[in-house]
């Protein structure tokens, strides 16, 4: 049994090695006008905030219902 888990454990690292470097080959392989600074400011940049695309669009959206809820607001002040 405790070889059985072994051979699990392993076969999952094996298979993490190899997707981490097919997916480094992948994105250097087209980046060939980007200097490696560029390339690993970007990659720092993205570990130290990894969802900084969708913070900025919940924000957005954030104020675009802020404003629809004060629009309707006015809207129903000015009814009664």
């Amino acid at each position: 049994m405790e070889n059985d888990n072994l051979y699990w454990v392993f076969c999952l690292a094996l298979l993490l090695v190899a997707g981490l470097n097919i997916f480094i080959f992948l994105a250097f392989k087209g980046k060939k006008t980007e200097s490696m600074t560029e390339v690993l400011r970007r990659l720092s940049k993205n570990i130290h905030n990894p969802w900084e695309a969708e913070d900025t669009a919940l924000s957005e959206l954030s104020e675009l219902v802020t404003d629809l809820k004060s629009q309707d607001n006015a809207d129903q002040e000015v009814e009664q």
